[in-house]
Order: structure tokens, then C-alpha cells, then sequence
């Protein structure tokens, strides 16, 4: 998934199993916004492999991947006709939404998108919302269909740190999370779809170190290694998810 990160928008090809055509499988995150130099679902996006296996049954799943602007009047024009071109074939649909939550520590998992756009932060392109309604007549809120209780207890089973959160803010993030949701409500394609927040690589080193094994003491030190590790929890995340569609 290596791409030009000058580009916001990367060349999207649906990359579907030619072997099996078993699901579509895709990865969002967003460029950096206010005063953050980067912006870590940025990073693993375009770092992710561009497939993985599901263990015991040999079946390999590909993946796209596709970083987005932090603006939803730019961000949804530009992944709403990538889903469009990812329901075409009717086949499950598997879509692991990534952003950035810098005050948090932990990588969470986030259960409900709110109908709301809200805020005092402007966005990339200068937007401020108070208290618009993304779309009327829309449910206030909706909640993930992915399994995300079980995948936390999935992920802690392997010593892997993670939360769960019920409030994805009212800012980017939660604004294309619900249109996601939104727009798989009305194709009823079968579909797992999860919004998972990142803290910053340093603040989560310092989650892995407190674990205490030489193995996440090794991940803690340097963003690299920080970044791997919430690699390795979000490939395992795509495993999980990709085994209940399957």
C-alpha cells in the first residue's frame, strides 16, 4: 500500500481476491490536521501489507487502502464512489476506518457514529460545524455492526492493548464513520465496518512498556517500533473481523 504521500487521495483499485472473490477489504486514514506533524493512520495505511492470511483455513484477503483529507466535505466525495465501486460485485464488504485521537493512550475501538457535526476546531479546509445534522431523517446515531466486544477480548487474548470507546467526537472522523454506516444501512451488502481510534506512537509506547514482556519493552522504544505494534493489532483486528463475513 506504499503510495506518494503528497497525494491525499491515492489511486484506488479495488483489490479483490481474483483466487476466491471471498470479500472486499478496505483501510482508510487521514492526512495530519491542526498542529500535529503527522497523522499515524496516514502512516499504517500506506504501510499495511496488501494482504493478509486467516490462520487455519488458508485463505489469503487483499487489501486497498486509502488515506483521506481531514475535511468531510472533501473526504466523503472521494470515498463514497470508492464504496460504490466496492459493492458493485455484491460480494461482503470489510472496511477498517483509522484516525487519530491524540489525547488517548490506547487504541480504541469505537462502537456508535452520532448524526451530528460539532466543534470548535476547523478542519483542513477551515470548516466549523455547531451542531449541523450530517443527513436529515437519518437515525441520531448508529452503531457498528462488527463484533467489536468480541474482537477486545480477541485482541487482549493475545496481549494485545485495546479499548473500547462509545464516542467517536463530533468532528471528521465521526462525520465519515456515520456515512459509512449510513451507506451500507441502505445497500444492506453484507458488510463488517469499524472506526478505530490511534493514540500517538509515543503515548502508546508507553502503554506497551508498562506491559512489562521483552517484547513490547522492544516495541516501545521509537516510533517505528511503536507504529508495528499498532500494525500488528490492526492486522490481527482484520482477521478476526474478515472470519466473521467469511
Amino acid at each position: 500500500m506504499k503510495t506518494d504521500r503528497s497525494q491525499v487521495k491515492q489511486d484506488f483499485r479495488l483489490n479483490i481476491n481474483k483466487s476466491t472473490g471471498l470479500l472486499n477489504c478496505l483501510v482508510t486514514g487521514y492526512d495530519p490536521f491542526e498542529d500535529q506533524p503527522f497523522n499515524p493512520s496516514e502512516e499504517l495505511v500506506n504501510n499495511m501489507p496488501d494482504s493478509f492470511s486467516l490462520s487455519k483455513n488458508n485463505v489469503r484477503i487483499n487489501l486497498s487502502g486509502l488515506v483521506l483529507p481531514t475535511c468531510g466535505e472533501m473526504a466523503w466525495p472521494i470515498l463514497e464512489p470508492v464504496l460504490d465501486e466496492m459493492t458493485t460485485n455484491k460480494k461482503p464488504c470489510l472496511i477498517l476506518m483509522l484516525g487519530l485521537a491524540a489525547l488517548r493512550k490506547n487504541i480504541t475501538l469505537e462502537r456508535f457514529a452520532l448524526n451530528i457535526l460539532d466543534g470548535e476546531r476547523k478542519d483542513n479546509y477551515g470548516h466549523v460545524y455547531s451542531g449541523q445534522i450530517i443527513e436529515a431523517g437519518a437515525p441520531q446515531a448508529i452503531k457498528t455492526n462488527a463484533p467489536i466486544e468480541e474482537a477486545l477480548a480477541y485482541l487482549r487474548k493475545k496481549g494485545l492493548p485495546a479499548d473500547i470507546s462509545n464516542f467517536c467526537g463530533t468532528y471528521v472522523c465521526n462525520e465519515i464513520y456515520f456515512q459509512v454506516l449510513r451507506y451500507f444501512e441502505k445497500t444492506r451488502i453484507k458488510n463488517c465496518i469499524s472506526f478505530v481510534h490511534l493514540p500517538l506512537p509515543k503515548a502508546y509506547g508507553q502503554v506497551l512498556a508498562q506491559k512489562g514482556t521483552k517484547k513490547t519493552i522492544q516495541l516501545a522504544r521509537g516510533k517505528k517500533k511503536q507504529l508495528e505494534a499498532m500494525q500488528l493489532i490492526l492486522i490481527n483486528l482484520l482477521e478476526f473481523y474478515a472470519k466473521t463475513l467469511i
